[in-house]
């Protein structure tokens, strides 16, 4: 399968849309042809010969629409003696264009004329219905042309273009040959809007990918010559696919200071400009560079955005990716000035501890701007990231979350491997093992990929635009912790809160109007379900609201307006006295503190933005706690503050203050992923008064302590389970390794293997990991045992359960609650009772949050009704094959291709190879088959069959509009559209537009 799909990707992609059939003079009579938002290029055959065609010589056009409207671009050296002006129409009507060229003797270059007849968009992705974002009239989010907000859900690529691969797929068991097609089909099916990524212009960082892979340079001589095969083959078919799919490209040309100090600055100003005439006809922001908020690097970036602005006259959004930074930073203050810059493209870092309201309020009130510009979040809490300390995955949503509520218009994702362009688990370079743990192939599949789906449908559902954040005003709740957030829309008709305090306290909402019946329902931002609540009471224009489901984080729905159907999921079973911290708000004392105020006392004030902190790095420290009577506990934690790695220390009980008696004695032990805490469920239960807590050494940082948990747990028995012992399929990437030969390695199907000195290992103990179950069919689960591994620590854990794969039910989670767990012939063993009927079992393993820790399972037991079923049969891919292979001959063919029919061809092919790379059944399988052969059928002139709506939309990102209105970019004037015969080059790049030679008329 590899190297026939390969050699269809290659061929399919290579095919060049030409106008071809006609004489030149036709051409040159008739005009182009293209549809509104996709693009089109105008070929120019230079008549003279140059030493370096990409810095000797300039091109520009000016675009006119029939109704006066006009576009400037700049154009570019495509190779050999040939020059393009590419150009996306944003009306339809005739555009007439002329080409003129620094070189005003070179008369295949300059005072070009011509014209460009455009059409309505055929397509079906929102851009092709909507067209390209811009900033809303208020300047607080994005809309797409007509209007229609745009919610950011972005996914970090950094440095793709250079280092992604489209020759090779190393996904455990996928045969596409294509990483970058393989990320690009997942992050459609989650929703995915964006993709954030930059060129690595100087080819000087390149992360974990860099020489790995073999990509081809962008140089053939750096800096002052472009490699125009490299543009052609690989990156202009990345950028239409990711077009043709319906993704926005957040597009930046280099990172912080590397690139500047490798480049001149005259060079960066020229791969600028070239960049920006090969791509700002394509749906793009544009972020600049990475990190440009510093010196030297500042005024080297501001030259190059200038640049691009002038030659984008598209005026796409702009601006420039920042480091982590206050409103009032000068460095901000002077980006902010700059007339090209649009928006705030925010990094607030990495680590556990979420930005802070004041960060996102300085910017949402945009102080020091003219007008008011939309900001949004794009680099915060990479999932399993490792950057002054281990993010865990929970980071990632709750700065999501969080960052949305306080006024971002979206939000960029980054996970593990995939940020950084992690291509294995040997022979890889650069960030693999330092900022990212694992490859891209255990990134692109994290849990939280699947949380950003759910944060984006909740956003869209209750109209995110609407929503104004309210930070911690008085007058619309009594929320003055960090991790309780509120926004509201203007008329005060919707309310959403989010919650990410470790117990179930809420508070009260306020402004509310008294004579409307307002809706209360839960929304778990990790299934994307609700949970509904009675209707809201209001008594003064307040609501006190209900205790959270569980201890973990949660949003509130409270809305007096019908905004239609929801899916829900049954109210878990939660032991309050898991929830209730036995310690918190006693008197506390410590062996010093910090000078910023960090007493004793804000270790067990409840609150996430506060801490006690020693006044040094020295030891031993101590804190004790006086709980003022008896209490009874079976469950101890610290949570210790950011970027503690491990912590030795010691826990006494007492009921008179000076006799104490040990509960825990502690050397090395690493802190979990995600709120770094040490402790767990003790053996026996406790009764005292008193608590101490001796800190003897700690690692990572100084001896700091968020909050301290004492819980009296109650907790389930170990128990038989009923049913019969299963033998599922087991899936865990996060086991599967190659050697340095090559070789793949996994340890997953040692989980059933009935041999307990056979333990699956991930590869990456600090990671989180995700362990899929397939039982063959729907039946009553009971219970599921995880026995683990001789030294193993006792990782937190979640376990959820489906029918179909894609629809999933939390089950059990210990992350909300201590673990079950009990000891059998020597070991730990870990158990959850279950109930329901699923077909698949997923057991999420959270991070041990140190790389030295070892976080293994000798064995699993899942019982379920009945015995195992069999194996079903495969997907049948022989159809899709036969497709294949027909569209592997295209190039050889003499038929025309239109412009919008190829791109929608392109969709398809994404679609499709979603099955290819496993992620289908066989009902996937038809349906891509189906849009497939449909796209392919109209590509050759074919009448397709008759199909529903939602079959026909080639990506699958949303069905055609239904609303009978006008697609953006119509004229109100209908225009004849000319016929034109096109055909396919032998070798160039995909582009999904019309192409055509040009020569100055006489």
């Amino acid at each position: 399968m590899k190297p026939l799909f390969t050699k269809f990707i290659s061929a399919l992609l290579g095919v060049m849309i030409v106008l071809g059939g006609v004489s030149l003079r036709a051409q040159e009579e008739q005009g182009l042809t293209a549809e509104v938002w996709n693009r089109v290029d105008v070929v120019l055959q230079s008549e003279k010969k140059y030493d370096n065609p990409y810095k000797d010589v300039q091109i520009d056009a000016v675009f006119t629409h029939e109704s006066g409207k006009t576009i400037s671009l700049y154009g570019f050296w495509y190779g050999g003696d040939e020059w393009r002006v590419r150009f996306s129409p944003t009306l339809t009507g005739v555009w007439e264009y002329t080409v003129t060229c620094t070189d005003e003797e070179n008369a295949g270059l300059h005072n070009v004329k011509g014209k460009i007849i455009a059409t309505e968009n055929t397509g079906n992705t929102m851009i092709d219905r909507h067209g390209f974002i811009k900033v809303s009239d208020n300047g607080r989010y994005f809309v797409y042309d007509d209007g229609t907000p745009f919610f950011w859900l972005g996914d970090t690529n950094w440095q793709a273009p250079n280092y992604v691969t489209m020759s090779s797929c190393n996904y455990p068991g996928c045969k596409c040959g294509n990483q970058f097609l393989h990320e690009l089909y997942d992050r459609l099916s989650k929703g995915f809007t964006v993709y954030q990524t930059y060129f690595d212009g100087g080819e000087t960082d390149g992360g974990g990918q860099r020489g790995v892979t073999s990509e081809p340079s962008m140089w053939t001589k750096k800096y002052t010559k472009i490699d125009p095969d490299t543009f052609k083959n690989k990156f202009d078919v990345m950028f239409d696919m990711l077009a043709a799919s319906g993704m926005v490209i957040a597009l930046g040309f280099g990172v912080h200071s590397s690139t500047v100090q490798a480049m001149s600055s005259e060079d960066l100003c020229a791969l600028s400009r070239y960049l920006t005439a090969r791509y700002a006809s394509y749906p793009v922001v544009w972020i600049t560079a990475q990190e440009i908020t510093g010196d030297p690097q500042f005024d080297r970036w501001l030259e190059s955005a200038r640049v691009t602005d002038a030659g984008d006259g598209y005026d796409h959004p702009a601006t420039a990716h920042q480091y982590p930074l206050e409103a009032n930073d000068s460095f901000v203050k002077r980006l902010g000035a700059e007339e090209w810059h649009d928006f705030y493209a925010l990094q607030n870092g990495h680590g556990p501890r979420i930005p802070s309201k004041s960060t996102y309020k300085g910017y949402y009130e945009n102080k020091h701007s003219s007008g008011k510009k939309p900001f949004v979040e794009t680099e915060a809490n990479y999932e399993d990231i490792y950057c002054g300390g281990f993010n865990g995955y929970e980071a990632s949503r709750i700065a999501a979350w969080k960052a949305v509520l306080c006024g971002s218009c979206g939000f960029t994702y980054g996970v593990t491997g995939v940020w950084a362009n992690c291509w294995s688990t040997t022979g890889s370079t650069g960030w693999l093992g330092t900022y990212s743990t694992e490859p891209w192939y255990m990134g692109i599949k994290k849990p939280g990929s699947f949380e950003m789906k759910y944060m984006a449908q909740f956003f869209g559902y209750v109209g995110f635009e609407r929503l104004i954040p309210r930070f911690s005003s008085s007058s619309y709740s009594d929320f003055r912790s960090d991790d309780k957030v509120v926004a509201s829309s203007g008329d005060g008709d919707t309310y959403v809160a989010y919650f990410y305090n470790t117990d179930q306290s809420t508070g009260k909402l306020k402004g509310l109007d008294g004579s409307k019946k307002y809706s209360v329902r839960w929304y778990d931002p990790k299934t994307g379900k609700y949970i509904d609540e009675a209707d809201a009471k209001i008594e003064g224009g307040v609501y006190v609201i209900p205790e959270k489901p569980d201890g973990g984080d949660w949003v509130l729905l409270v809305t007096s307006l019908d905004l239609g159907p929801y899916e829900t999921e049954p109210k878990r079973s939660v032991d309050s006295s898991a929830s209730k911290n036995l310690i918190r708000g006693a008197e506390a004392r410590s062996s010093s503190q910090s000078t910023g105020g960090s007493a004793a006392a804000m270790a067990v004030d409840g609150r996430q933005d506060t801490w006690w902190c020693a006044s040094d790095n020295s030891f031993p420290q101590w804190l004790t706690f006086d709980m003022k009577e008896p209490v009874t506990f079976n469950a101890f934690y610290l949570q210790m503050y950011a970027g503690t790695r491990s912590v030795s220390y010691t826990v006494q009980g007492s009921n008179d203050g000076e006799k104490w008696t040990a509960i825990i004695e502690a050397d090395n032990e690493p802190t979990s992923a995600g709120d770094c805490t040490v402790g767990g469920r003790l053996k026996d239960e406790q009764t005292y008064r008193y608590l101490r807590v001796d800190f003897s050494s700690v690692t990572g940082n100084w001896a700091a302590v968020v909050e301290v948990f004492v819980y009296r747990y109650e907790g389930v028995d170990r128990q038989n389970f009923k049913g019969q012992e299963q033998t599922p399929g087991v899936t865990c990437i996060g086991s599967s390794r190659y050697t340095e030969a090559g070789m793949l390695k996994e340890t997953a199907s040692k989980l059933f293997d009935g041999n307990l000195s056979k333990e699956w290992k991930p590869f990456a103990a600090e990671a989180t990991q995700t362990i899929i179950l397939d039982m063959y069919e729907k039946k009553t689960v009971y219970g599921l045992e995880m026995i683990m591994g001789a030294d193993s620590v006792l990782p937190e854990y979640r376990i959820e359960g489906s029918g179909d794969g894609k629809d999933w039910f939390i089950l059990a989670d210990a992350t909300v609650r201590p673990i079950n767990s009990a000891t059998e012939n020597g070991r730990n063993v870990l158990f959850e009772e279950l109930s329901g009927q699923y077909r698949y079992i997923k057991v999420i393993i959270m991070g041990a949050q140190s790389g030295d820790s070892v976080k293994t399972i000798a064995e699993m037991k899942l019982y379920a009704e009945g015995p195992t079923a069999a194996v079903p049969e495969g997907t049948d891919l022989s159809a899709l094959t036969s497709l294949y292979k027909t569209c592997a001959r295209l190039k050889n063919k003499k038929a025309g291709y239109d412009g919008g029919k190829y791109r929608n061809m392109l969709a398809a092919l994404v679609n499709a190879h979603g099955v290819i790379s496993g992620g289908g059944d066989q009902a996937a399988a038809d349906a891509a088959l189906k849009n497939h052969q449909t796209a392919y059928d109209v590509l050759m002139g074919k009448e397709p069959e008759t199909t529903d709506a939602t079959d026909t939309d080639p990506a699958g990102t949303e069905p055609p509009s239904t609303d009978g209105g006008e697609k953006p970019g119509a004229s109100g004037k209908k225009t004849a559209i000319i016929a034109a015969a096109v055909t396919a080059a032998a070798v160039a790049a995909a582009i999904t537009a019309a192409l055509i030679r040009k020569k100055r008329k006489k």
